[in-house]
């Protein structure tokens, strides 16, 4: 991949939202309804590059001939067969009714999108209700004053894909002669757009839940539990328990401050897949959650006290028509292929993926590093931890140690490197010593473990989907890599990238001939590190043993 500096966190545990943000759940005081279904469509008739405000007026619905059908969620540029949509610069509409049921009368009701792409304008009955800017991330509001009960309420979403220096991420436009509206942008993936996650309706009680943070710790064979909930209005009682993944409550307090510690006995840790015989075991604080401690030093990467060896893929969040809306189906058969494989992780290249990927990725135990959507901002590492120190930040860099600035922030070096494809194309006998040399430059110019985030030569890695396996133009870097790791730094190995994805070419999920290599690979590593137990239907293959990294275990 040709970007620079995606900033990104080594994450394993769920989101952390913002005040009010928190991902709907129904419970005995909250009750949910789906927006999600067919919802009216149409394009922006006039080339506006940016929303006129208040006036949902000029995006007219009825009597519209391009008037179509959308599903949400869903990308809204392949569903259509007309070409207008598919490359659509600006914005368009989106329009549906809704009746709110009597019983919510007396109830503070909410609408929540899970993402946009990249900024909307959410009208009520006609009247201005939310505004959100930058997609992949979750946003909405109470909309209880803008309501009427017992018939049917209109919701008008405008949606604008345009992309400037100013937005996350960043791009430019261009109006060529012909006065059609034209993007460009400094990133090699299709530039979807439209309502591609869930949208719901919920309830809360005048007085409710806002926000609740977990952090946890293990001391000796215990958990500890550390807790932050924010409460909105007043005269509330409450109790705060957790239950194991069998459903038994074994840890309780009542009418305690809303900030504390619970302790939790002989506890079961999270550790990944492939690292434990019960990889993602979660609790349940009202939310799922893993117990799991992070640290890291010079050279080593660690869970629970144990060192981390990352084997997985860059991603998309890209499919068939669909484009990047949400797709339960399409979710559980990239992770099954990613437990096929054995891989343990993933990075979110190169943007927050949706709530219900990584809270799926949390029960497999797959580790996620969660990625940010700017281009070339240092000053979000200062910004993400200050959020949150207790897990490491990372940059994703296709720049020369000599050339970079980034590397004095980090926890985590990442490179990208391809050899004999972005650069020296065809020399394949740079590969080996080209790679070892600039990894090593890496960790000597910052004393930082090094992790590789994208290497692979044209399609050959890209695992699964349509495109033959071309073993001439894909040298085998497993022994570079066993080399690697035998130096005691190097904490991980990501192929780009784990399916075909949109740019101009066509994707499906078939396993290729690289993915079944690939997979005995990391299978033997599993083995090796976190002594797995191979399944019976893989063939034999050897890693050269690194003694660094297991000694002590």
């Amino acid at each position: 991949m040709k970007e620079i500096l995606f900033i990104s966190i080594l994450t394993f545990v769920q989101l952390q939202c913002d005040s009010g943000i928190l991902y709907p759940r129904a419970s005995a005081v909250r009750e949910l309804l789906s927006l999600n279904g067919l919802w009216k469509f149409s394009l922006s008739k006039s080339n506006d590059t940016k929303f006129e405000d208040g006036n949902w007026s000029l995006y007219n619905l009825d009597n519209d001939e391009d008037l179509e059908l959308m599903p949400v969620p869903a990308s809204y540029n392949d569903i259509s067969t007309n070409d207008k949509v598919r490359d659509h610069v600006g914005i368009v509409r989106y329009q549906r009714n809704f009746i709110v049921p009597r019983s919510w009368a007396e109830k503070r009701i909410w609408l929540r999108f899970s993402s946009v792409c990249y900024a909307a304008q959410v009208y009520i009955n006609g009247k201005l209700a939310i505004t959100h800017d930058i997609g992949h991330l979750p946003f909405g509001s109470e909309i209880t004053s803008f309501l009427n009960l017992d018939i049917d309420n209109d919701i008008t979403v405008l949606v604008n894909n345009i992309l400037t220096g100013t937005t996350i991420p960043q791009g430019s436009l261009n109006i060529l002669p012909s006065g059609r509206l034209k993007q460009s942008y400094p990133f090699d993936f299709f530039n979807y757009a439209g309502i591609d996650r869930p949208v719901v309706l919920y309830t809360t009680a005048q007085t409710y839940i806002d926000d609740i943070k977990i952090t946890t710790e293990i001391r000796g064979t215990s958990g500890f539990v550390n807790y932050n909930i924010t409460i909105v209005g007043d005269h509330y009682n409450h109790s705060i328990a957790i239950v194991d993944k069998g459903g038994r409550q074994i840890s309780v307090s009542y009418n305690q401050p809303l900030n504390g510690s619970l302790l939790i006995p002989n506890v079961n840790l999270w550790w990944p897949y492939l690292m434990n015989d019960q990889p993602g075991y979660l609790y349940t604080l009202k939310q799922p959650f893993g117990v799991r401690e992070l640290s890291w030093d010079n050279s080593t990467f660690n869970i629970n006290g144990k060192p981390l060896y990352l084997r997985g893929f860059g991603r998309h969040e890209d499919s068939d028509i669909r484009g990047k809306g949400l797709d339960l189906p399409l979710i559980i058969r990239d992770h099954n292929l990613i437990k096929w494989i054995g891989a343990n992780s993933y990075r979110t290249s190169h943007y927050p993926y949706a709530e219900e990927i990584m809270d799926l990725a949390d029960s497999l135990g797959i580790m996620i590093i969660d990625e940010v959507p700017a281009v070339a901002i240092e000053q979000i590492v200062a910004h993400a931890k200050s959020l949150d120190n207790t897990r490491p930040i990372t940059v994703v860099n296709n720049v020369a140690p000599n050339e970079d600035h980034s590397g004095q922030f980090l926890d985590i070096l990442s490179m990208n490197k391809y050899n004999a494809w972005y650069e020296n194309s065809g020399d394949l006998d740079i590969i080996v010593p080209n790679f070892i040399s600039q990894a090593e430059a890496w960790h000597t110019k910052h004393n930082r473990p090094v992790l590789v985030t994208e290497y692979g030569a044209d399609t050959c890695h890209i695992l699964f989907g349509l495109k033959s396996f071309n073993p001439t133009s894909c040298p085998s870097t497993s022994r570079l890599f066993d080399e690697l790791r035998a130096k005691g730094w190097l904490v991980g190995e990501m192929i780009w990238n784990f399916a075909d994805f949109r740019t101009e070419q066509s994707k499906q999920r078939q396993p290729k001939a690289s993915a079944h290599l690939m997979r005995q690979r990391y299978w033997a590593l599993a083995e090796l590190l976190d002594n797995a137990t191979l399944p019976l239907d893989l063939n034999n293959y050897i890693v050269e043993k690194s003694t660094k990294i297991r000694d002590e275990f």
